[in-house]
């Protein structure tokens, strides 16, 4: 079953999201790790935002 979540461990991912006017529904702490990460549900939009960014990282 796919996750209906997408969690961000970048800060700077989180932010060019925030620039594009989309919002995390929530943050936490790794418990493994201890990084935060910022909670997003996925929708068309932010698919849409993941695949310029990952387009923009090559």
């Amino acid at each position: 079953m796919k996750s209906k979540i997408f969690c961000c461990y970048s800060l700077e991912l989180r932010d060019y999201l925030s620039s594009k006017n989309i919002k995390y529904d929530a943050v936490g702490l790794n418990p493994n790790s201890y990084k935060m990460f910022w909670a997003y549900v996925k929708n068309k939009e932010l698919n849409n935002e993941l695949l310029i960014w990952k387009g923009a990282k090559k």
